[in-house]
C-alpha cells in the first residue's frame, strides 16, 4: 500500500507540469501509466476499495475526485485469480489512461 501512496502522490504532481514537449509528454504519461497500473495491481492483490479510497482521500484531499475516480474504475474492472489474468488487466489498465494523457498531447505530433 505504501506504494500504491507514493504513486498517487506522484500522479497527482506530475499533471501540474504539463509537458510542452514531446519528451515531457512521453514522461508524463509514463507516469500515468505507473500510477494506474499500480491501482490495478492494488486491485487485483485484493487491497479493499474502502482502503484504496482512504489513501486517496489521506494523500490528496485537493485532488481528491481524480484520484478517486481512478480507484473506482479500477475496482470496477473485474478481480482475477490466475497471475497472468492479473497482469495483463494491470497493464490494459494503465495502457488505457496512458492513452488517455497521449491524447492530451496529440498536437505535439501533428506536422508543422
Amino acid at each position: 500500500m505504501k506504494k500504491l501512496k507514493l504513486l498517487i502522490v506522484m500522479m497527482i504532481v506530475s499533471p501540474l507540469y504539463a509537458a510542452d514537449n514531446k519528451k515531457g509528454a512521453i514522461e508524463t504519461c509514463s507516469i500515468v501509466y505507473e500510477d494506474a497500473h499500480s491501482v490495478m495491481e492494488e486491485r487485483q492483490k485484493g487491497t479493499p476499495i474502502s482502503e484504496a479510497m482512504k489513501t486517496a482521500d489521506i494523500i490528496s484531499p485537493n485532488f481528491g475526485d481524480t484520484i478517486s475516480s481512478i480507484v473506482i474504475s479500477a475496482y470496477s474492472k473485474p478481480h482475477h485469480q490466475r497471475i497472468g489474468s492479473k497482469i495483463q488487466a494491470a497493464d490494459d489498465f494503465a495502457n488505457e489512461y496512458a492513452v488517455k494523457c497521449f491524447k492530451q498531447y496529440k498536437w505535439l505530433w501533428r506536422g508543422k
